[in-house]
């Protein structure tokens, strides 16, 4: 009879369900992470041991403590804390293996009510009250030594300082002194010409490159060894990018060689190499990824695909490649010796009603749109009611170029698969990273680039309510980079554009897309005659309204009878061989020039560059011709 009794005691006690208390969870990583309970069957041997969820997710920035109701969960259960950086991990159901990877963590009720998060070496982990205060002090440490020992962080010229949300869309006064010098730059290179003309009345020329791909890339640089060749360039104040473009411009001058050593290395080098990555390459990315995981930003596809980019175009940098930023070519401009590089991303939220674009120049980020910037170094950082509450380091230009290029074909997987990703890595931390990008974005082809919002808690700015910005390809919303230099920061409205269009599709397409929006915000553009344009490797547009720009168009095409008429002349004589057989229109439909291929030989790469080289040759002309229009 006792035993009997005994039994149907314990029977009735795996039914009876521990009631709820509260328990506080403090977040000792640099990250913020997503949390959740799950309750899980484990005494049962045999069974399923899947844990499944039992409260709603909680946010926890890093940092930061929050407290959670203990739920009732059945006796003999485990009640399980897991906590990732991706809340889609969190899912109703969670296999047992998946509580093993995430570090699972049992909370229940003699585990106590006080439980940490902290980065313990290559990884996070959970921890009691009484685990906390035996492991406190080596994790820190650990933690301290992990981030201090990254180049990024341990090399930050702006760690000690703080930043604040510029508003208006005046220029910053560093660019109006390196647009005074640049002027002054211009103004020199006319009187070495015989021309004698006051900085202030020289007309601003904006040199804007289009997207396309690594096709665009090799197209823009073919265009900027053209025009300084010719000593054109001395001309041009704003050089702008998209896409692709941004690639060339960004690379050439973060370099600091001449246009003709950038040019040789980089048509040597835009193949695809079979074996992938070599270690120390891949030691290279993951100190970006893991600069980005301990400084608590966003991390995902494209600070994976912009740290492949930077391994790829970036070569001339040796092992500083993937610790290259955009504030550091302030240098390079800074004495106008050079134009204002301008590079473009786009607006990329869910149910957005319209699309925002972006500017990214040496001394400022932001959005004409919203009137707010911040310094270049401090995008990305942590923000409220617009001042930076972090000391995060610097994008790399990696990363940058991988938002300003995302209109991409490659997915994730097929990344890591070319690139041998996984197998080159040696940090068990960034292969936990890595294996969370790949379980997020799979195959998907078009991601937006993730970024902490600058414009978080700034009252009246519609972007406000939003932690993160979500930033994409320009070309998304049309594939020419006229907004910067249109007029709508008036301090910086080009005189005389030159369209250097790379785009695939119907020639003329994205300039009639650029002129329809001119049309629809209000800013003076000339009228477009798109008669036979894309048969003319050079157009010019202008009006007799000296508000109106002059507007010149240089598409990928093959003017044969343009080439046949300088074939022997000195300038273009080498070029002639190159492009006298080359369909650009093949090409780029079924060619190695199509926007998603990553691979050129030199010889398939060398024709792009050289037609980007004769057709902007051939603008030379038309530049000089509307500059000299404009002092007359």
């Amino acid at each position: 009879m006792k035993r009997t009794n005994l039994l149907l005691l314990v029977s009735i006690a795996f039914f009876i369900r521990i009631y709820p208390d509260t328990i506080h969870l403090y977040n000792q990583t640099p990250r913020d992470l997503h949390i959740a309970l799950y309750e899980q069957c484990t005494w049962i041997p045999f069974i399923d041991q899947s844990a499944t969820r039992v409260t709603a997710i909680y946010s926890i920035e890093s940092h930061q403590e929050i407290q959670i109701e203990r739920p009732q969960i059945w006796w003999g259960n485990s009640l399980i804390l897991l906590f990732v950086e991706d809340a889609s991990l969190l899912t109703q159901t969670v296999s047992k293996a998946m509580v093993d990877t995430l570090n699972g963590l049992a909370v229940d009720s003699e585990q106590g009510t006080l439980f940490y998060i902290a980065v313990d070496g290559d990884d996070i982990y959970g921890y009691t009250a009484s685990e906390w205060e035996t492991n406190q002090g080596p994790l820190q440490e650990a933690e301290e030594a992990l981030i201090n020992a990254l180049p990024a962080i341990k090399n930050n010229p702006y760690k000690n300082s703080f930043a604040f949300v510029r508003n208006g869309n005046g220029l910053v006064p560093a660019e109006y002194d390196q647009l005074t010098r640049r002027l002054a730059h211009v103004a020199a290179a006319l009187a070495h010409s015989g021309i004698a003309c006051p900085s202030q009345k020289i007309p601003r020329v904006a040199l804007a490159c289009s997207g396309g791909g690594y096709r665009a890339m090799l197209y823009a640089t073919g265009a900027l060894k053209a025009f300084i060749k010719n000593g054109t360039f001395d001309l041009v104040s704003y050089l702008v990018g998209l896409s692709g473009s941004t690639w060339a411009i960004a690379s050439w001058i973060s370099s600091g060689t001449s246009i003709d050593l950038f040019h040789d290395w980089l048509i040597n080098h835009v193949y695809s190499q079979a074996d992938g990555l070599s270690v120390s390459d891949a030691a290279l990315i993951e100190e970006v990824l893991l600069t980005k995981y301990c400084s608590g930003q966003p991390l995902g596809f494209v600070d994976l695909y912009g740290a492949c980019i930077a391994n790829n175009l970036f070569g001339l940098f040796a092992q500083n490649k993937n610790n290259v930023h955009l504030s550091e070519q302030m240098a390079a401009i800074g004495d106008g010796s050079l134009p204002l590089p301008i590079y473009t991303a786009v607006s990329g939220e869910e149910n957005q009603t319209e699309t925002i674009w972006y500017e990214f120049t040496p001394y400022e980020v932001g959005a004409p749109r919203f009137a707010a910037y911040v310094p270049s170094w401090a995008f990305g950082r942590k923000f409220k009611n617009g001042l930076s509450v972090s000391n995060a380091p610097q994008q790399s230009m990696g990363t940058f170029l991988g938002t300003f290029g995302l209109a991409i074909g490659s997915t994730v997987s097929q990344i890591f698969q070319d690139e041998n990703l996984m197998n080159a890595t040696q940090s068990a931390l960034v292969h936990t990273i890595l294996a969370r990008i790949v379980h997020k974005y799979g195959n998907d082809r078009l991601v937006t680039a993730e970024y902490l919002n600058y414009l978080y808690q700034i009252a009246g700015i519609p972007r406000d309510t939003l932690p993160v910005l979500r930033l994409v390809d320009a070309g998304t919303a049309f594939n020419l980079p006229y907004p910067p230099i249109s007029g709508l920061r008036p301090d910086r409205r080009a005189d005389i554009i030159i369209f250097i269009d790379a785009s695939a599709g119907t020639i003329g397409g994205e300039l009639r897309n650029v002129e329809n929006y001119a049309r629809a915000n209000n800013l003076p553009f000339p009228v477009i005659d798109y008669t036979d344009i894309d048969k003319h490797a050079v157009s010019v547009f202008s009006d007799d309204d000296s508000n109106v720009p002059t507007v010149i168009y240089v598409p990928i095409i093959v003017d044969h009878a343009l080439l046949e008429a300088y074939k022997s002349d000195p300038a273009y004589a080498a070029l002639y061989p190159i492009l006298k057989d080359f369909d650009s229109e093949a090409c780029i439909n079924s060619g190695p020039c199509g926007t998603f291929n990553f691979s050129y030989t030199p010889q398939q790469a060398r024709c792009v560059t050289a037609l980007g080289e004769f057709n902007a040759g051939m603008a030379c002309g038309a530049l000089l011709t509307s500059f000299n229009q404009y002092l007359s």
